[in-house]
């Protein structure tokens, strides 16, 4: 059987997405237990060991330190039965049992979760499907938004007011502070940012109860001025990779909800109401407040349109825009119809020019109405049409070729190669105009877009 610490330099020494995934694939196919575990102590940014710095290994070598041995001190670690002296003087002592080769090639690595082979757990989950399911790394959970028409919203109880947060725009991070105080944060995706980096974690480890999980944003600031989401994503991406900030250069935290970290794992879910958690929250950071550690700027709607005016006021900004949230929302990992991503809705004048083949039950009539703009330079096909529409359309084809419809969507989609035409983001359509003749030139659907942005309701 391969030694991890062999195979963590062969997988270090080509780039490739491929190769990585075929070697790690070949260990599974060959069983190899203690790999894959260690893989999933370095790679599990669920659970952390409590430790902020993890010493080489230098001088003669040690006899050998097993994998069985390793497990026991990273568990202990995990579960906090060593901590503080306790937690240094164990490190030490299994230290001196391995080789520096084991040591800074393998063990330390997985205890400062950064195994510097350039892969993650979504590479190993590829390589082991199909070949041992016992070998998944499990993912980092994320509660992700709906779109307006995929959600409940028409449901809330708008009456008792409705969350209507700033979509912040940095990059988003998990800071977990487990029962000891001890702070660490991670990207979306799971990956550790080195400690203490950020400068925000003893302000967190300050404001947050411990034993939780606070979910936000974090933006880059330089000399005070807020940095542009590419310039400050940028940075943090940096420092992900090992890099340190700038002088004059400060993160700040803008967070929205808590969990506690026992049901932050994958499938998990919190049915505490959102706005217990929210309150939850807001009261930490008004005993411990930190200028690093703000929550997001929030306004509690009452009506759908002021909902919409809000997301227009942030865009007017030149913010991303909103996100609303039901009072009654949980967390769970997963796609929440509670949570909404505002965007734009706006009706166009399109000319119908053909329409596309149908599919499945379809299939011996069309798919969508292909639509464009009166200069051509925008098209797009068009769904959202009944059953009973599209029979009749159908068979009354020579009254819908070359008529104007009303188009409802959710933002323009640029071309992005020369010659391409540009497209709408979720079309739908609403109507026939049988009283226009004339469709929108892409000149006029911009404007009235821009329009509705700038637009803010001031009542």
């Amino acid at each position: 059987m391969n030694n991890p610490w062999d195979i963590i330099k062969e997988l270090s020494s080509d780039n490739s997405k491929l190769f990585k995934v075929d070697v790690i694939k070949r260990e599974a196919l060959a069983g190899n237990d203690d790999f894959f575990a260690g893989l999933r102590f370095a790679l599990d940014n669920i659970d952390s060991f409590g430790v902020k710095k993890v010493p080489f290994r230098t001088g003669p070598d040690g006899a050998d330190l097993g994998h069985i041995e390793f497990s026991s001190l990273a568990y202990n670690l995990i579960e906090r039965r060593l901590t503080g002296h306790a937690a240094l003087e164990a490190i030490d002592y299994y230290m001196a049992k391995a080789t520096n080769e084991q040591w800074n090639g393998w063990y330390r690595r997985i205890l400062v979760k950064d195994l510097q082979s350039g892969f993650s757990e979504s590479t190993v989950n590829t390589a082991v499907k199909g070949v041992n399911e016992l070998y998944v790394v499990p993912t980092t959970p994320y509660m992700r938004c709906s779109l307006p028409e995929k959600s409940n919203q028409s449901e809330w109880d708008w009456a008792k007011g409705v969350y209507s947060e700033t979509k912040a725009d940095g990059m988003f991070a998990y800071v977990n502070v487990d029962l000891t105080g001890f702070v660490w944060i991670t990207s979306r995706g799971g990956t550790l940012f080195p400690d203490g980096m950020l400068g925000i974690e003893d302000a967190a480890a300050k404001t947050f109860s411990h034993g939780t999980s606070t979910h936000g944003e974090l933006t880059v600031y330089q000399n005070g001025v807020l940095l542009e989401r590419q310039i400050g994503n940028g940075i943090l991406n940096s420092v992900l990779k090992g890099g340190t900030l700038e002088a004059g250069q400060v993160v700040v935290y803008d967070v929205w909800d808590q969990i506690p970290l026992e049901v932050f794992v994958p499938k998990g879910k919190y049915e505490v109401p959102y706005h217990i958690r929210y309150d939850a929250l807001l009261k930490q950071m008004s005993v411990n407040p930190s200028a690093q550690i703000k929550m997001i700027e929030t306004l509690i709607c009452y009506t759908p349109d002021e909902a919409l005016a809000h997301y227009r006021l942030m865009r007017s900004r030149g913010l991303e825009g909103t996100i609303c949230k039901s009072r009654a929302a949980i967390w769970k990992d997963g796609t929440s119809k509670d949570l909404v991503k505002q965007k734009e809705v706006v009706d166009v004048e399109l000319r119908v020019v053909g329409k596309t083949a149908g599919k499945n039950k379809f299939a011996h009539l069309f798919g969508s109405l292909i639509c464009q703009s009166e200069d051509t330079l925008l098209e797009v096909g068009c769904s959202g049409i009944s059953d009973e529409l599209r029979n009749y359309i159908h068979s009354h084809w020579d009254e819908w070729d070359q008529s104007i419809v009303t188009v409802r969507s959710n933002g323009i989609m640029y071309a992005t190669k020369v010659g391409a035409k540009h497209s709408l983001f979720l079309p739908r359509m609403v109507e026939q105009r049988n009283d226009k003749t004339i469709a929108d030139t892409f000149d006029e659907i911009t404007s009235q877009f821009a329009a509705a942005i700038s637009s803010v309701d001031k009542a």
